[in-house]
């Protein structure tokens, strides 16, 4: 299961308060069905950063649809009706060139 927000606020004053451990969580709720790798990961990055937000930029970037690529694909497939193929080279070229600038 997923925890929210408001999950995990509770849980960091739980801990923080009553030094509660993921074993401790697991038995006093175990109607929530969490995992114990999952609140380990939440206990260890609430004593390293004493946050329960993810890190700003963390995550996948979404560059790939950008309004540059979006134009240079359009243009292609203007310019090469005829032969549609090069349209699919073409953008698959441009998400490889998106990711791998972000590696």
């Amino acid at each position: 299961m997923v925890l929210s927000y408001e999950d995990k606020v509770f849980i960091k004053n739980l801990h923080l308060n009553k030094s509660y451990r993921a074993r401790k969580l697991i038995s006093e709720f175990p109607d929530e069905n969490c995992k114990r790798s999952s609140l380990d990961k939440l206990l260890k990055k609430i004593q390293q950063t004493g946050m329960v937000k993810r890190k700003k930029g963390s995550g996948r970037p979404k560059t790939a649809c950008t309004a540059q690529n979006i134009s240079a694909v359009e243009e292609l497939a203007l310019s090469q009706e005829s032969q549609p193929n090069t349209i699919v080279q073409f953008a698959r070229l441009s998400e490889k060139r998106a990711f791998s600038s972000h590696l």
